[in-house]
């Protein structure tokens, strides 16, 4: 179960990626990187946090939420899904770098990461946005 989640537009990675937050340290340096203060306190023993970046994106508009997170097949997996403009929507002219964090149990499952966003649903055929995060691929 999702305990806390946060999101943002800016301070997200260039690059799409995923990260899996495990210590204090982690907690502290996610925060200073998307230019906010810790919302709350930490306890790794006790949780940990799912991020992932969208990478960078040409227009405001764009958008990322973790929608599950749950223990399947020896697996911890994350479901997220993008949300992009539609073609004639009127976005900020403004490169962001969505991302989205989900505080969760602390478990010791390999993590799973899983994009929902379907291709028929696209990124709202704007074109030079960076590819989501790839499945699998896992930040330290």
């Amino acid at each position: 179960p999702i305990v806390a989640e946060w999101s943002g537009v800016q301070g997200g990675s260039a690059q799409g990626a995923t990260r899996v937050i495990q210590t204090a340290a982690e907690w502290s340096a996610f925060w200073a990187q998307v230019g906010r203060e810790n919302p709350r306190s930490f306890d790794p023993r006790r949780e940990m946090g799912l991020v992932v970046f969208l990478g960078e994106r040409r227009t405001g508009g764009y958008t990322v939420a973790i929608e599950a997170v749950r223990a399947q097949a020896g697996r911890l997996r994350v479901e997220f899904r993008e949300t992009a403009p539609p073609p004639d929507a009127l976005t900020t002219q403004a490169i962001t770098y969505p991302w989205a964090f989900a505080l969760v149990p602390r478990s010791d499952l390999p993590v799973e990461w899983r994009n929902l966003t379907s291709t028929a649903a696209g990124r709202g055929g704007s074109s030079g946005s960076s590819p989501a995060p790839r499945p699998g691929r896992q930040e330290r």
